[in-house]
């Protein structure tokens, strides 16, 4: 009894405990904001009494806690053989909705795995998606009889170091031995016995830890989109305040910062995250620039009665986050300062992912992913992808661990496209001065585009156009860049002495470069091994492609439909490239999504425009033994004559078959023959005029174990009757005899009506 009274006084002593048990005790504490997960042992071990024993001790805590979405939050994790996430914290936020809920749990059995849970809760309960808030207390307590069968040091450890406080409470008849075991890695840890009134333990609440816990926090930044930035606030005597701009400077903000645990400040401005709320602080701030807190900092002797509308100081610090060891600041292996710097461990990242680092760090677009395999294990921050991806910052996703496998990002250092619909795509922008501008269109051509692509780890460009991916923006690069094509990067390129002072709406450069994927190996571009390039060209592993999801890359491609997707041993071929489907299914090229992995096979595929197209021409002889090809779309022949259709195709595969598809007004017919050297020759000995009419050449193989079809164009036949031929000859030479003696007697009467010129005459002596 006495082990649960310290458990209600530290609970009561975090702020925790509702307000109204507190009154006889005399103690006037702030409510807490907490993220509070119980972790509950329901293996074998555990006596059905103990269980119920359990659920009623959690069911008094909820009672006497201020539960809500800006108080406390309770998840619950079960565990035995497995862990298993009852709830999350943001899934029951009323007292009601969490009591009902502990009545539902049901023991599940088994043999207890503590550390396996313990490691669990990390990864699938202090997250931001699941309901975390990054200005929170967390807590976790961890209710067992002691008897773990795995190793709880190392993940006890991990919790402690990301922040966590542990509580170990043992109930029923815990061993002793195990409990003092668990006790070694934990913050606390209690024994229960029994259990009585919970409302008058709350009177025995020491005042010392109330206000030890309540001063744990003395700045806070509001209403801005991570930790690392807001509204400043100061509290003093267990009241926050807001901070006058005018009493705020840049030393100050490199104090708060590095209270915070946040890189330096990057921006400072009133009005920024709302305007001034009362009560505000009364006095100017004159730090030095070297306190570790704030309130170390002195303060101005006189006092500040009031502080304007829109005043309210406004910071951004740049997020702790840093490359090192690559070629530039933007790229190298990705570490996290949280507490200290760390570096990151891989957990499946892709580019869509490190374009969230590349951000953070003022770095251009994302270019590779990758990692580096240590030779032992090593201190690290664990980030899981999909934190990363819902928008929060990488400190707030961080959670310790070990690994011997860190995370290598490379990021472009000076040119980006935005708001296009892939890293491949978008408003081209360019970095000079820690400064980001638009380009004018008329200041770039096809060559600077094929080395922003390069750059930028794409391929070829394939569209230039301006207002494709919105208007310019200021600023805007004010000189005409003149590539060569081959640079390496933009910046490397000369550019014009002439400054242009503007540019026109629409006129920003848009870039769209194409996808860095191919398939090799095949017969044709359309076929063969899927390689996708992220630095390294590398095959993509076949484990659950789909045709479905193979369409995207036989879209990339421009190859039509995917037709065959398969396998092929590739152990020798080195790392390869692993490409979630789901992933491609939500519109993200296939770039974006290849994560480094390692497999023994390698995806094979096949699109439909495998076959490039047939020719089709005609050939016809005359009475002397000429002959005359065409392959115009139309074409006519005499009647009688003979005539040749010939079907022809580049080489791609030996074999296979032609078939001619004449249609006319009435009938269709089909003709077949096999390939030799790649053509077909169809012969008609005289034509009729039922061969007039449209025929089409369709190319049939067979390869890869399937039918391929290829289909030309249609050629169109007239067939004419050789009677017809001369009547039409004759009529058409007497029409030409006609008009030349109708030209003649025009001729003759127009020199008989000329007027005759007047003889000579001799001039008058």
């Amino acid at each position: 009894m006495a082990h649960l009274q310290v458990l209600l006084m530290l609970l009561w002593s975090s702020g925790l405990w509702a307000e109204g048990n507190h009154d006889s005790a005399g103690v006037q504490c702030e409510t807490a904001k907490a993220d509070l997960v119980m972790l509950v042992d329901e293996s074998g071990s555990i006596s059905s009494v103990d269980f119920r024993v359990m659920k009623s001790f959690l069911i008094e805590i909820v009672k006497n806690l201020n539960i809500g979405p800006d108080k406390v939050q309770i998840g619950l994790t079960s565990f035995a053989r497995a862990p298993m996430a009852e709830w999350y914290l943001n899934s029951h936020l009323t007292k009601d909705s969490l009591t009902e809920a502990i009545k539902r749990l049901v023991q599940l059995l088994g043999p207890s795995y503590t550390g396996k849970a313990l490691r669990y809760i990390l990864h699938n309960q202090f997250k931001p998606y699941m309901g975390m808030r990054p200005d929170s207390r967390k807590i976790v307590v961890l209710i067992t009889d002691g008897a773990a069968n795995d190793d709880i040091h190392l993940p006890s450890k991990n919790l402690k170091d990301t922040g966590i406080e542990v509580y170990a409470i043992g109930v029923g008849a815990a061993p002793e031995r195990d409990m003092k075991s668990i006790a070694s890695d934990t913050d606390h840890m209690y024994l229960i016995e029994g259990f009585s009134s919970l409302h008058a333990l709350v009177k025995n609440v020491s005042m010392s830890l109330c206000n030890s816990a309540n001063s744990l926090d003395s700045v806070r930044l509001l209403k801005g989109s991570s930790l690392c930035s807001g509204r400043l606030q100061v509290k003093s005597n267990q009241r926050w305040s807001s901070v006058c701009e005018d009493d705020f400077d840049q030393q100050d903000a490199e104090v708060v910062c590095r209270e915070l645990g946040c890189g330096p400040p990057s921006l400072l401005q009133g009005a920024l995250y709302g305007e001034v709320e009362a009560p505000v602080w009364s006095r100017e701030f004159q730090c030095g620039g070297h306190e570790s807190a704030l309130l170390d900092c002195r303060s101005s002797g006189s006092v500040r009665s009031s502080c304007s509308p829109g005043k309210a100081a406004g910071l951004t610090s740049s997020e702790p986050v840093r490359l090192v060891g690559g070629a530039s600041r933007c790229a190298g292996t990705l570490e996290v300062r949280r507490g200290e710097w760390r570096p990151v461990a891989m957990d499946i990242w892709n580019l869509k992912d490190a374009a969230a680092v590349c951000g953070q760090m003022n770095c251009g677009s994302a270019v590779s992913v990758g990692n580096t395999q240590n030779s032992s294990q090593r201190s690290v921050w664990w980030v899981e992808s999909h934190c990363v991806q819902a928008g929060y910052a990488l400190k707030e996703c961080a959670s310790a661990d070990h690994s011997s496998s860190t995370l290598d990002v490379t990021c472009s250092d000076s040119v980006r496209l935005l708001k296009g619909s892939s890293l491949c795509s978008g408003r081209l922008q360019v970095k000079s001065n820690q400064r980001w501008s638009s380009v004018c269109e008329d200041d770039f051509d096809q060559q600077d585009a094929e080395v922003v692509c390069r750059e930028l780890g794409c391929g070829p460009p394939s569209l230039l156009q301006g207002a494709l991916y919105g208007e310019v923006e200021a600023p805007v690069w004010s000189r005409e860049f003149q590539c060569g094509g081959h640079e390496s990067a933009l910046l490397d390129c000369r550019s014009s002495g002439s400054v242009r002072s503007s540019c026109s709406p629409g006129k920003a450069a848009g870039l769209t470069c194409s996808e860095p994927v191919r398939l090799v190996g095949g017969a044709s571009r359309c076929a063969g091994t899927l390689e996708v390039k992220q630095g390294l060209w590398r095959s993509v592993e076949a484990s659950g492609w789909t045709l479905m999801d193979a369409a995207v890359a036989c879209r990339e491609l421009d190859c039509g439909s995917a037709v065959l997707t398969g396998s092929r041993n590739a152990s020798w071929d080195g790392p390869t490239w692993k490409i979630k489907p789901a992933c491609v299914k939500s519109g993200s090229t296939l770039r974006e999504c290849a994560t480094s992995s390692e497999s023994s096979t390698v995806l094979e595929l096949i699109c439909s425009d495998l076959l490039v197209q047939p020719i089709i021409s005609a050939s016809f002889s005359s009475s002397d033994g000429d002959s005359q090809v065409q392959q115009q779309e139309s074409s006519w022949v005499l009647k009688g004559s003979s005539f040749t259709i010939s079907c022809s195709i580049q080489p791609q595969y030996p074999g296979g078959s032609f078939q001619l598809t004449f249609t006319s007004s009435n009938t269709t017919n089909n003709y077949t023959q096999p390939v030799v050297n790649h053509s077909a020759h169809f012969l008609f000995p005289a034509a009729e005029p039922a061969h007039q009419g449209t025929y089409s050449c369709v190319y049939h193989v067979f390869v890869f174990s399937r039918n391929f079809s290829s289909e030309s164009r249609q050629l169109s036949l007239t067939v004419s009757d050789p009677t017809v031929f001369v009547i039409r000859l004759l009529l058409l030479l007497l029409s030409l005899l006609l008009f030349i003696s109708a030209v003649c007697f025009s001729h003759k009467v127009t020199r008989r009506q000329e007027p005759r010129p007047p003889e000579d005459q001799e001039l008058d002596g």
